[in-house]
This record gives C-alpha cells, sequence and structure tokens, in this order.
C-alpha cells in the first residue's frame, strides 16, 4: 500500500483502532476514512475505583430498559461522588449473559435497534495507547470519521466505486 493512499474503513469499533495502529506501525501517511452507521468511536478505557453492583442488589431489574435506565442512574450518582461513570458500567459486565438470556426477543430488537451502537461505544473501549493514536491522527487530519451505512461496492473503471448513504440521507 502507498504510504499516501487513501484508506476506508468501514465500522467505527475496536477493529478499525487496530487497523489504523497497524496502518501507523507500516508508515502509512494518507487519510483514513472511517465509516459506520452512528460515526461512534471507542471511548477510552480507564482503571475507575469499584462500584457496588447494583444489579446484584436489585433481582427485579431483568429488562434492557430497566437496566438502561438503572445503569444512566447509577453513572449520575458515580459523576456526583467524583467517580468516573465508567466504574458503574463495568459492574454490568458479570451479569450480561444472563440479563440476554432473559430478555423477550422484542425487548432484544429494541436493544439492538436503539442501544446497541451507544453501549458498544461505552462498553468496548479502547486501551489508552489505542486512543491517543485516534485522538493524535484526528489533529493532524489524517482521520475523518463519518456516520454513514455501507451500501455495496463494484468495479468502476480499474477502481472500486463504493456506495454509502450518509446519516440523514434518505
Amino acid at each position: 500500500l502507498p504510504v499516501e493512499a487513501k484508506v476506508m474503513i468501514i465500522g467505527s469499533g475496536l477493529t478499525m483502532v487496530d487497523a489504523l495502529a497497524s496502518l501507523d506501525e507500516a508508515g502509512h501517511r494518507g487519510l483514513v476514512e472511517v465509516y459506520s452507521r452512528h460515526g461512534l468511536l471507542p471511548h477510552v478505557r480507564r482503571q475507575p475505583p469499584a462500584w457496588p453492583d447494583f444489579l446484584a442488589d436489585a433481582p427485579s431489574i431483568t429488562s434492557p430498559r430497566q437496566v438502561m435506565a438503572e445503569l444512566r442512574r447509577q453513572c449520575r450518582l458515580a459523576l456526583v461522588a467524583g467517580v468516573d461513570w465508567q466504574a458503574p458500567l463495568d459492574t454490568v459486565r458479570v451479569h450480561i449473559a444472563r440479563l440476554w438470556s432473559g430478555a423477550s426477543e422484542a425487548q432484544k430488537r429494541q436493544f439492538v435497534r436503539h442501544v446497541r451502537p451507544w453501549w458498544e461505544s461505552h462498553h468496548h473501549r479502547s486501551p489508552p495507547q489505542g486512543a491517543a493514536l485516534l485522538a493524535r491522527w484526528r489533529e493532524q487530519g489524517r482521520l475523518q470519521v463519518q456516520a454513514a451505512s455501507f451500501q455495496g461496492v463494484k468495479p468502476a473503471e480499474g477502481r472500486l466505486a463504493v456506495t454509502l448513504r450518509r446519516r440523514g440521507e434518505a
């Protein structure tokens, strides 16, 4: 790959961070365009202090909607107490399998449709080195992140034509 070539990455999760690290290590100096449906990047992983396991203390919280409402409340409590919002989120990890298996199909569809992108960017966080790399490339103007859905790719005059639907477009 020529070091000045433009690179397109579909998806903005942790695999994209790994791909960007590989490009950086290979000496890539060209533009990288990242497209994902919501244009969200993973948050940086920090090491917050322990937080009480609020789901273990509230067995009546079972639906994804209830979990998200209580998680948002716990994150607000953490911030008011001067604790990183990641602390309450980290306590949810041990309950994911139980909560998912107990959710109805309608609740699962609702979660996937409305919550999953934000859940993934907050839950699947980037190590500090990856976050620093993203920030550096963005500051240098070498990384652009846009909200768009991948529609397809086809050959076009010796190149590839990629079709995207940007967020908000029909």
